[in-house]
């Protein structure tokens, strides 16, 4: 990983750098699942009033993600803590999910591809 390289400054920016895209990630991968379930639900009532656990859940019952409940809390842990403090310990946690997360956004991603196509 990027921590072989001897030059500091690049590896605090791209730590920084895959920080920065989970955040972003992980709010784009909860928004376009709640959207989406909004849109097909039919028997479970409004999607958009639904909490997280609820709309991971639904989403994991739909098929829609790679996991469940419990690693999605596991990232959202990781989301809040990086939203409310940063530190480079914290960070270091965040990049230590990030490729376990990018396989739930993939993951996501292709099936909200599949189903809207």
């Amino acid at each position: 990983m990027w921590d072989a390289h001897r030059d500091d400054d690049l590896t605090v920016s791209m730590r920084n750098s895959v920080v920065m895209s989970f955040l972003f990630t992980y709010e784009l991968a909860s928004t376009l699942l709640r959207r989406f379930l909004q849109a097909t639900m039919t028997t479970r009532g409004d999607a958009g009033e639904m909490t997280f656990p609820t709309l991971i859940r639904v989403g994991s019952e739909y098929g829609m993600l790679l996991h469940d409940w419990v690693q999605w809390f596991e990232y959202r842990k990781a989301r809040n803590v990086m939203s409310h403090t940063y530190g480079e310990e914290r960070a270091n946690d965040v990049v230590a999910i990030a490729p376990r997360f990018l396989e739930d956004a993939e993951f996501l991603y292709k099936r909200l591809m599949e189903e809207t196509q």
